[in-house]
């Protein structure tokens, strides 16, 4: 649950983030519409002041803050911004109860969830997102049962990173589902070489990883 405390926080005056931003911003010829914060060590609760930046920057499509403190509580406050379309959160404290939440983000296109504590559950609310165009969820805890979940339903999925989860190379030809998948990193799986074949002669794969 968002505590009511962390709420408030919206309400109050921006940190040093914002300063950090206008500052960027004002050597610009143009408003940005990226945003590094990676290893920043922010956590749950800059969240609110960095959603306060993003409503004064709407520009911002693309939002990194990977390699940071940032856990469920942070992440289900960031799923309410409407301005953000590509979100990496990599190297977090993510579990499945931040995902539930991402994926009724209705602008979010792009989700980069590696090396957090994701299992099947996420794969499964996944699963209802079927606008994606890129995820990577390697270095989570997903199986074979949490691969066969997310393939149901990403008609429109382009690149998808799933390595070093424990997935056999049984379940791989599930993969087949992702008709528009062109990016395949399989990185850390065991991938033998009549599945990737496989892979590459029933898939509309451009580049395959393992």
């Amino acid at each position: 649950m968002i505590s009511q405390d962390t709420i408030a926080r919206t309400q109050e005056q921006p940190n040093s983030l914002m300063k950090l931003l206008e500052k960027k911003t004002a050597e610009l010829a143009t408003p940005p519409t990226s945003l590094n914060f990676a290893t920043q060590f922010l956590s749950d609760e800059e969240v609110p002041d960095l959603l306060k930046m993003l409503s004064n920057y709407q520009e911002i499509e693309f939002l990194d803050l990977s390699y940071n403190d940032i856990s469920n509580e942070g992440a289900m406050l960031l799923a309410t911004n409407l301005s953000v379309k590509h979100l990496n959160l990599s190297h977090n404290h993510l579990g499945d109860e931040a995902i539930h939440a991402l994926v009724k983000n209705p602008t979010i296109i792009s989700l980069s969830l590696a090396y957090n504590s994701l299992g099947n559950a996420s794969c499964g609310a996944l699963a209802t997102k079927p606008e994606l165009t890129q995820l990577n969820l390697e270095g989570n805890h997903i199986s074979d049962l949490g691969l066969k979940q997310l393939v149901k339903n990403q008609p429109n999925l382009s690149e998808l990173k799933i390595g070093f989860n424990p997935i056999s190379s049984k379940s791989l030809n599930s993969l087949m589902k992702l008709k528009k998948l062109h990016t395949l990193d399989l990185t850390g799986l065991d991938v033998p070489s009549p599945t990737a074949k496989r892979l590459l002669a029933n898939m509309n794969l451009k580049d395959l990883i393992y």
